[in-house]
């Protein structure tokens, strides 16, 4: 395996001259001092890092540019997501406010089956009531008919009764 690995000489790897370690911690230092604390992830910053990997003098020179396109997009980011929850809070609230006049409509349609169901017993009971006084009517009618053709008293509809008398003939005897 290690003759597959071919030793590179250094000085066409990077952009420029290869810069020394004490060029590399300076540059280290003034990259850690343009970046804040705790904005940006390692893996964003490392993906920043690994594209300038070459070039270190152009990773320290682009940075605030980076950095201006970064805070844009969270930015960006931030709006985008207070527009969607702008717009879920109006939808919630037509949605409530949907809800509440179904509700509302539902209330309505079951106050009036009771009322109707209501209304509906009543002329029930007003009919049986009716009924039942005109069968009352129709019984006393039938008893005071009853009574009149009783005394002899006839009905209009009927025919007249002839009552003959018989007395005894004198028999001989």
């Amino acid at each position: 395996a290690a003759s597959l690995v071919k030793k590179s000489d250094n000085s066409s790897f990077f952009v420029g001259a290869v810069p020394t370690a004490a060029e590399i911690a300076e540059l280290a230092i003034q990259f850690a001092n343009k970046v804040p604390e705790s904005q940006f992830s390692i893996a964003q910053l490392q993906g920043y890092l690994l594209c300038s990997k070459r070039n270190p003098h152009g990773a320290i020179s682009n940075i605030d540019q980076w950095l201006a396109d970064r805070q844009k997009e969270q930015a960006d980011k931030e709006a985008r997501l207070a527009k969607k929850a702008e717009e879920k809070a109006k939808w919630l609230k037509k949605e409530k406010f949907r809800q509440r006049k179904e509700k509302q409509m539902e209330e309505e349609m079951e106050k009036e089956m009771l009322a109707e169901d209501e209304e509906a017993k009543k002329s029930e009971n007003v009919q049986e009531k009716g009924d039942q006084d005109s069968g009352a009517a129709e019984e006393r009618h039938a008893a005071e008919d009853d009574l009149k053709t009783a005394d002899g008293a006839s009905d209009k509809d009927s025919e007249p009764v002839i009552v003959e008398s018989v007395r005894p003939s004198p028999s001989s005897p």
